[in-house]
């Protein structure tokens, strides 16, 4: 992470949506509207999926005390959206 399979597959025919995994590190953030953005003005189109954002109160990155906060998972929920994504899957750490 962070990537999106249409780095690999979007042209194949067997392949029909694109899932897109940011990681779970807040400096991030810029991915979760970049790669959502990216698979919307891909050919052919293919409706994508946020697959794995920030699952709440996980660490921060590995090794760190600080957790994702719910007003982060939030953020991380609804820019994928409002960037094309088709929906959003949800985790929770703990």
């Amino acid at each position: 992470a962070p990537h999106s399979g249409s780095r690999f597959y979007q042209a194949e025919d067997w392949y029909d949506f694109n899932l897109i995994q940011v990681g779970h590190v807040a400096a991030y953030k810029d991915y979760l509207h970049l790669l959502p953005f990216t698979d919307y003005n891909l050919k052919p189109v293919k409706p994508s999926i946020m697959s794995e954002s920030w699952y709440e109160n996980h660490p921060n990155t590995i090794g760190e005390t600080r957790r994702l906060t719910d007003q982060e998972i939030r953020m991380a929920s609804y820019i994928p959206l409002l960037q094309g994504c088709i929906g959003q899957t949800y985790g929770a750490h703990g």
